[in-house]
């Protein structure tokens, strides 16, 4: 933010606009002497507040990821690097035919990672009568290690896998790459606040470790010795969430074959996935992201988000355009806690609260209908495209041919003389 006029300006100004009344002799006449240094005083609060509203604009207007942020292992990491310096990064979503045909939300799902600019791979598409949950792990270990399908990915190149039916990604893989490098690790997945499957009791879960979200950030006490006394709502976030995850390539091969181990084990006796990723967990192989600048997981933290319009441009080329209302930014979930625009929204939790969840469709930009965002929706939508893996390399797929159900199609462009 721009720092209090200087009194050199202040004293130019005043100068000037001192000679502009002299001079003015019918000013004079009209209004009494007495009311020249109120108006000065006026003046010099206008051109302050104008100053002070467009530099204001200037700064939501800059992408947060072009100055440097603290990591969160306590170093500093200059992030105004170029594009060019970031990892490449895949996306990766793990989704089979039968049940995307029976399940709008995959193709939601598919909607915003399109309109934010990342390009989708969709895993499992053509497995049948398959265990879900260990399939996505089982299906992505088996991806990664195949050469016809990961000849184009790099070693360091980042591998995001969300879940494909229950995630909205908010921003660009830009963003999610820049932010991934604050982190001093090769793997980052999203927390949650309980440690299901597993039993709160057992090893796995009183192993985890301890959240690094600050004491009291969630409630006004100074003790959490006894969490029975917090309702859910009141606890940090200690746990892992298998519904998305970030790391290098090489990273997270080790990490899905140690899964995987798990998974086989005789006396393992969940049927998803994620109570594998909270033993690894346990034993320190997987690192958080608690203050949800990549994920946030919305399972019994519900009250702590908001959807608020932002200064994020959808369009890079409307960045210039300072004088768009507040209202006509696009809106985004923030956490309300931790300040956070999280990259990816995982809408998790049990079924009785996804009546809830529903409604929030609509609230982003890309899907609000808006008149403002529709050309850059279709246009994004309509030349998008996702990859199907296949038994030897992929098939690409448009957007409107996997998802001809979208409420997009059925748009019209307003005409730049509508409304004259």
């Amino acid at each position: 933010m721009r720092a209090p006029l200087s009194s050199s300006l202040v004293v130019d100004f005043t100068a000037v606009l001192t000679v502009m009344l002299l001079r003015t002799q019918k000013l004079l006449y009209v209004l009494p002497r007495v009311l020249i240094l109120p108006l000065c005083v006026t003046a010099l609060f206008i051109y302050h507040v104008y100053e002070y509203r467009v530099e204001l604009g200037r700064t939501h207007l800059r992408s947060p990821e072009a100055t440097p942020y603290r990591t969160l292992n306590g170093s500093a990491l200059p992030l105004s690097i170029s594009n060019g310096s970031l990892p490449r990064i895949h996306l990766l979503m793990p989704m089979d035919h039968a049940t995307a045909k029976k399940n709008k939300r995959f193709c939601r799902s598919i909607e915003s990672a399109i309109v934010n600019g990342w390009e989708p791979i969709v895993y499992n598409w053509d497995k049948e009568d398959i265990n879900f949950l260990h399939g996505k792990v089982h299906g992505l270990a088996k991806l990664l290690a195949s050469p016809s399908h990961s000849e184009h990915m790099a070693e360091d190149d980042l591998i995001v896998m969300i879940d494909a039916s229950d995630v909205w990604l908010q921003l660009s893989p830009t963003v999610m790459a820049r932010r991934f490098l604050e982190y001093d690790s090769d793997v980052i997945a999203s927390t949650q606040k309980s440690c299901w499957p597993n039993d709160k009791s057992s090893e796995t879960c009183l192993r985890a470790p301890a959240s690094l979200l600050p004491v009291g950030l969630y409630h006004d006490k100074d003790d959490e010795s006894d969490l029975s006394i917090f309702s859910p709502n009141g606890i940090r976030p200690q746990y892992a969430n298998s519904g998305s995850i970030i790391g290098r390539l090489h990273a997270m091969k080790t990490l899905y074959a140690e899964l995987i181990s798990v998974l086989d084990r005789d006396d393992f006796e969940f049927d998803g996935d994620q109570g594998a990723f909270n033993v690894l967990l346990s034993q320190g192989k997987i690192r958080l992201d608690y203050w949800s600048r990549l994920f946030w997981a919305a399972d019994e933290d519900l009250d702590q988000v908001k959807f608020v319009n932002t200064r994020y441009p959808p369009d890079p080329t409307t960045s210039d355009d300072l004088v768009t209302p507040w209202a006509l930014y696009p809106s985004l979930l923030h956490h309300t806690k931790t300040g956070e625009v999280p990259v990816a929204v995982h809408l998790n939790g049990p079924k009785k609260k996804r009546s809830r969840l529903e409604q929030w469709w609509g609230y982003h930009w890309w899907n609000s209908g808006r008149e403002r965002f529709r050309n850059i929706v279709s246009e994004r939508l309509g030349r998008g495209s996702v990859r199907i893996v296949k038994r030897e390399g992929f098939k690409t797929i448009s957007v409107r041919e996997l998802c001809p159900m979208l409420d997009v199609w059925d748009w019209h462009p307003k005409l730049p003389l509508d409304g004259l």
